[in-house]
C-alpha cells in the first residue's frame, strides 16, 4: 500500500495506525512515529520544494533562451557595451566582482579573492597560495587589456593548478547566466531556404555558429573599431572620469562557416545587405563545462593518441557526402576543445605530455622546451 506522508498530521500515530489495520497489513505491533521526527519530516519536505522550486523560473529560462533581430542587438550594446567584452575582460569583472580583500604578505600588498578563498562548493576552497593566486588575478588583467590568450600555471602536484581553473571556470559559467555577464552568440535565420541547394549543408531553421562567435563580427572590422572607438568613449563618461581597467577592443572576423553562410546569402538576395542582415540573429549564450560549451578541459594522452583535431575539429564525413569537396567550409566540423572554448577558456592539463604537433603555435610562444622543471607539472589556460 502506499501511504501519502502530508497526510500525516498532529495524531500521525493513531491514524497511521487505523490505516494499517483497515488494511489488513498488521501483522506487527503498532508502528509509533514521535511527533517530533514528523514535524522534523514535514520541515525537510518543505525545504527540498522550496530548492527545487527556486531552481529557475519561467522568467529566467526564457531570457536564457532569448534570440533577438541583429537590430535589437545594436540597440541592447549601446545601452550596455559590457555585453561584447571578451573572455579575459568577463573573467576580471567576475573576480573583482565576487569581492576581494587586500592585505600584506612578506611587506607586499596583495589581495585576496573570495572566489578562489570561499567559493560555492566548499570542497574547491583554496587555503594558502594567497600570492600565485594574486598573481594569477594579476595575468587575468593584463589579459583583459592586452589580448593575451595564454597563462601558464606550473607547480608541484597538490599546489591548486586544477582548482584554480576549476574555480575560474564555474565563476564564469555562473557570471553568464546574470545580467551583468550576459552576452550573445551569432546566428542565422535560415527559414524557407530549404530547397536551395546552395544552403542544403548549412542546416535549417535557426542556425547558430560553431563557435559562438559575437554577432558584432557581422560588422567588417574596420567599422567596427569605429563603433567600439565609441562605445569606449561613452563607457569614459559613464565613468565620470574614473580610470578603467581596459578598453573594449575587437579583433577577427566570422568564422569560416559563418562567413560561407553570408556570402551565400549575398548572392541568394542579390547583394541587399538589409535583406541578409534580417536574417542575422542574436542568441543569449551561456557559458556550460558539462556540455563543452565555451569552456572545455583537453587532458593529457600519450604521443599516439593525441591529435591536432582533438583541439580544433576534423572533417565531418556526413556533410562531405553532401558537398563533396573537403574545402568546402560546411565540411569541416568545428569541434575541437580549443575551438569550443570560444568565448570562454580551455583548459590544458599538464601540457608537456602533449606531443609538440598539437601545440606548436604555443610551443614556440611561450619557449616550455627553454624550461627545465621535472619536478613540476604545467597546466595551459587558453582564453
Amino acid at each position: 500500500m502506499s501511504i501519502n506522508v502530508n497526510e500525516i498530521g498532529a495524531a500521525g500515530n493513531s491514524a497511521l495506525n487505523q490505516t494499517l489495520r483497515a488494511s489488513g497489513s498488521d501483522t506487527s505491533p503498532a508502528i509509533v512515529i514521535p511527533e517530533r521526527r514528523l514535524l522534523l519530516a514535514d520541515d525537510v519536505l518543505a525545504s527540498m520544494q522550496a530548492t527545487v522550486s527556486s531552481i529557475m523560473t519561467v522568467e529566467e529560462f526564457r531570457k536564457l533562451q532569448e534570440v533577438i533581430p541583429f537590430n535589437e542587438y545594436l540597440k541592447r550594446v549601446s545601452a550596455n557595451p559590457n555585453i561584447v567584452r571578451t573572455s579575459a575582460q568577463r573573467a576580471l569583472d567576475m573576480v573583482i566582482g565576487g569581492g576581494r580583500t587586500k592585505t600584506l604578505l612578506d611587506g607586499e600588498e596583495i589581495f585576496i579573492y573570495n572566489l578562489f578563498s570561499n567559493p560555492p562548493n566548499p570542497d574547491d576552497a583554496i587555503s594558502g597560495n594567497e600570492k600565485a593566486i594574486h598573481d594569477f588575478a594579476v595575468e587575468i588583467g593584463r589579459a583583459a587589456k592586452d589580448d593575451r590568450r595564454l597563462i601558464l600555471l606550473y607547480g608541484p602536484v597538490g599546489s591548486s593548478k586544477t582548482t584554480l581553473v576549476r574555480n575560474l571556470f564555474s565563476g564564469l559559467e555562473r557570471y553568464s547566466k546574470t545580467d551583468d555577464g550576459q552576452m550573445f552568440s551569432l546566428a542565422w535565420d535560415l527559414s524557407g531556404l530549404e530547397n536551395d541547394p546552395a544552403f542544403k549543408s548549412c542546416g535549417k531553421g535557426l542556425v547558430e555558429c560553431q563557435i559562438h562567435e559575437d554577432p558584432m563580427h557581422i560588422i567588417p572590422i574596420d567599422k567596427r573599431r569605429e563603433t567600439f572607438g565609441k562605445l569606449n568613449e561613452f563607457r569614459k563618461q559613464e565613468a565620470g572620469g574614473a580610470l578603467l581597467p581596459y578598453s573594449l577592443y575587437t579583433k577577427g572576423g566570422l568564422c569560416r562557416c559563418c562567413d560561407d553562410i553570408y556570402r551565400k546569402l549575398l548572392i541568394h538576395h542579390n547583394g541587399n545587405t538589409s535583406e541578409v542582415l534580417s536574417r542575422v540573429k542574436a542568441k543569449r549564450f551561456t557559458l556550460d563545462s558539462d556540455r563543452r560549451q565555451g569552456l572545455t578541459f583537453y587532458g593529457a594522452k600519450d604521443e599516439k593518441g593525441c591529435k591536432p583535431a582533438d583541439l580544433v575539429g576534423d572533417i565531418n564525413w556526413r556533410r562531405l557526402l553532401e558537398t563533396g569537396s573537403e574545402s568546402d567550409p560546411q565540411t569541416i566540423e568545428q569541434r575541437g576543445q580549443v575551438l569550443q572554448a570560444n568565448r570562454g577558456g580551455c583548459h590544458l592539463g599538464e601540457v608537456l605530455k602533449l606531443p609538440k604537433k598539437c601545440l606548436t603555435d604555443y610551443w614556440m610562444e611561450l619557449k616550455i622546451e627553454q624550461w627545465n622543471f621535472s619536478e613540476f607539472k604545467f597546466h595551459l589556460m587558453l582564453y
